[in-house]
């Protein structure tokens, strides 16, 4: 597992999965994208506790729902 935090109000970088993954909020809350070049009002919210999915060779960007701390845990399946 790993886990990012420090998120910003702006998208991350995409972060190409070489497994399946699975992305849970941790902290705070955040929006999780696979577009690939994700808008402002992009994205899934994901409030703490909550998780997503995502399969092998997806393309994933992240980034803070507001000024709040939010960590995203990342664990291979």
């Amino acid at each position: 597992m790993s886990l990012l935090s420090n998120l910003t109000t702006s998208w991350s970088s995409p972060m190409v999965l070489v497994d399946d993954e699975v992305w849970q909020a941790r902290e705070g809350s955040c929006y999780l994208s696979t577009d690939e070049t994700p808008s402002t009002d992009d994205g899934i919210v994901l409030e703490q506790g909550q998780a997503l999915f995502f399969s092998a060779g997806m393309a994933v960007h992240y980034r803070s729902k507001g000024l709040q701390n939010a960590i995203l845990a990342r664990v291979k399946v």
